[in-house]
């Protein structure tokens, strides 16, 4: 994931950390706590932040990880990603800045 996302981001010319927050314990996985946590230990230099599911390969050059000035920015939305076609659903790669992320306080954890 993380060498075929730097290539992508690199071709797009997207300043960038990667940070891979995994569980690793044995309880229900909780996305919106690795988010969290992911959150909390990203740089504070970083103005916006891209969840991303690890499974998702980003290789349309036309999709850009650029800041969401308009607001969060799903790219992984019902009706762009065959895999992720929920109404409901937000998952997949989400674009929020720190300020909204803060603004929010985060994910929720009561939802699994």
């Amino acid at each position: 994931f993380v060498p075929l996302l730097t290539e992508f981001l690199v071709k797009g010319k997207v300043n960038h950390e990667i940070w891979v927050v995994n569980q690793a314990d044995n309880y229900r996985f909780n996305r919106a706590y690795l988010i969290n946590v992911g959150f909390k230990e990203s740089s504070k230099s970083c103005d916006y932040i891209a969840m991303h599911d690890v499974d998702l390969i980003p290789v349309n050059p036309r999709l850009e990880y650029k800041y969401p000035e308009n607001g969060a920015l799903h790219l992984a939305a019902p009706g762009l990603h065959p895999k992720y076609d929920y109404e409901t659903f937000i998952g997949g790669i989400f674009l929020i800045t720190r300020k909204h992320f803060e603004a929010v306080d985060g994910m929720s954890n009561k939802y699994w």
